[in-house]
């Protein structure tokens, strides 16, 4: 609401590594935490990007150090795109036709 980002949520599908601009600079201290366990897996001072191991499955909360711990539970719900999508004379997308 404020354009302030408060914390990142990470789900991992395949267990890759995680690479993510950070959004805080030039806050001091970053955390990754692993959710199921709650346990900090990463802290990073003023690096501009952050990069950590996933695990297939798990669930990681990107904050800063001073933030609140427990993840937010607003998750922003996707919604399917059925529309072409215009700009000038470029388009994206075919009409539908059944």
């Amino acid at each position: 609401a404020d354009g302030v980002v408060r914390q990142v949520k990470v789900h991992s599908l395949k267990g890759s590594e995680c690479r993510l601009a950070n959004p805080w600079l030039p806050k001091e201290l970053i955390q990754v935490l692993d959710v199921s366990t709650n346990r900090i897996i990463l802290q990073s001072r003023n690096a501009s990007m952050m990069t950590f191991a996933t695990t297939p499955g798990a669930t990681y909360l990107i904050k800063p150090a001073d933030a609140p711990g427990a993840p937010d539970e607003h998750p922003l719900a996707p919604t399917r795109n059925n529309d072409v999508k215009q700009y000038g004379s470029a388009q994206l997308g075919i009409e539908r036709r059944f």
